[in-house]
C-alpha cells in the first residue's frame, strides 16, 4: 500500500487486507483457517482443513504429542520470579519427559519469566517432539484473547525457523484442549504469523510454510 494511500492510524489488519485485495493471490500466502471451535463439537478430535494445514482439537496431554514442534504458553505464575524454578506441574513433566530436564535448567540460565514475547527452546528426546518451545504469557490474571493470538502468532513464527509438517500448541495448567474462545484466538494468531507478502522476493528466495497439521492440546 502506498505511504500516501495509508493513514497513520491504520491498522494492522487493515493494511494486510488492502495487500490481500490489490495482490494476485498467487504471491500470497494466506492459510484461510476456520477456528478449530467451529468443527462439531460431537467428534473428538476434530479437524479443520484450511487452503495450507489442518487444525486439529484434541484432548490428549502436552506429553502425548508426537511430531516436529511443540510449543508451550506459559503463564508468569508457572516460573518463580526469583529463582526461576518451574513451578507448574505440566511444565516440569513437558522437561521431564520430553527434554531429560534440559529445558528446566535454559529457564533458569536464560531468566525466563514467561514475560510477554519472551521465549526458550530446547531438543526433545526420541519419540516426543523434535522441538520444545516456550512462549511466555505474561500474568494469568491478565490473559486476554490477545494474549491467546500472540501464542498463536509465536506458534506460527517458531515454525517458520525451519521445515516442520506437525506443530502441537497448548497452554501449561490449562484446559486440555483449549475453550473455543481461546481456540478461535489461537487460530487467528496461527493464521496471522503463517501469511507472508512474497511479491517482490526472488522465487529461489521463497520460504513456504510447510506445516501441515496442528494439533491444539
Amino acid at each position: 500500500l502506498p505511504a500516501s494511500d495509508r493513514s497513520p492510524m491504520m491498522s494492522r489488519a487493515a493494511v494486510m487486507r488492502s495487500l490481500i485485495f490489490s495482490t494476485p493471490r498467487h504471491l500470497l500466502r494466506i492459510p484461510s483457517v476456520r477456528s478449530a471451535s467451529s468443527a462439531s463439537a460431537t467428534s473428538t478430535p476434530s479437524a479443520v482443513m484450511s487452503s495450507g494445514f489442518s487444525v486439529t482439537s484434541s484432548p490428549s496431554s502436552p506429553t502425548a504429542f508426537v511430531g516436529d514442534v511443540l510449543v508451550i504458553g506459559a503463564f508468569a505464575d508457572a516460573i518463580d520470579a526469583d529463582s526461576f524454578a518451574v513451578s507448574d506441574a505440566t511444565l516440569k513433566e513437558i522437561s521431564s519427559s520430553m527434554t531429560a530436564g534440559v529445558l528446566e535448567e535454559i529457564i533458569v540460565e536464560e531468566e525466563f519469566k514467561a514475560e510477554p514475547g519472551s521465549s526458550v527452546r530446547a531438543r526433545g528426546t526420541a519419540g516426543t517432539a523434535k522441538t520444545v518451545c516456550i512462549v511466555g504469557m505474561g500474568k494469568a490474571s491478565d490473559a486476554t484473547p490477545a494474549a491467546f493470538r500472540k501464542l498463536g502468532e509465536a506458534a506460527a513464527a517458531e515454525a517458520k525457523k525451519g521445515k516442520p509438517v506437525s506443530v502441537g500448541v497448548a497452554v501449561a495448567n490449562a484446559a486440555t484442549p483449549p475453550s473455543a474462545k481461546e481456540a478461535d484466538a489461537i487460530t487467528t494468531g496461527l493464521s496471522l504469523g503463517a501469511f507472508s507478502d512474497e511479491r517482490f522476493k526472488d522465487p529461489k528466495k521463497r520460504k513456504p510454510f510447510t506445516v501441515e497439521k496442528i494439533e491444539l492440546l
